[in-house]
């Protein structure tokens, strides 16, 4: 290849590229619907349940989609949107898949009651 032509082929490998991770990185699990309404650890949590019930029902719901849409489809360093079976919703940050709490709610998502309450390694009080 030569010039013009593979720089237009470069061009359109980075735009595809860019619009793979867009749309990975758009992942939304609505637990007002089955099966995820159905989870032992999602059907009773909300936006206003402790985090540590919040990381058990992410991490079941994030478990959920990966059986559903293959193991890949969350990877670690990703996130997702979850609306709660109740309407509320929380943005959350994938860890790990490998565990049993590896989704988190996100430190920058509305969970915070305050800019003290977000840090990185912090629950909210």
């Amino acid at each position: 290849m030569t010039g013009k032509k593979a720089k237009s082929r470069s061009w359109l490998l980075v735009a595809s590229l860019i619009a793979t991770g867009v749309i990975a990185g758009s992942v939304s699990i609505d637990g007002r619907s089955s099966p995820y309404r159905e989870l032992t650890n999602v059907r009773e949590t909300s936006k206003a349940s402790d985090f540590d019930i919040k990381t058990a029902g992410l991490s079941q719901a994030a478990a959920t989609y990966r059986l559903q849409n293959g193991r890949d489809s969350l990877p670690a360093n990703s996130n997702f949107d979850m609306t709660w079976p109740d309407g509320t919703k929380d943005r959350a940050y994938v860890i790990t898949p490998f565990s049993t709490v590896g989704s988190v709610p996100a430190p920058e998502g509305d969970h915070c009651l305050n800019d003290d309450d977000c840090g990185v390694n912090k629950q909210p009080k």
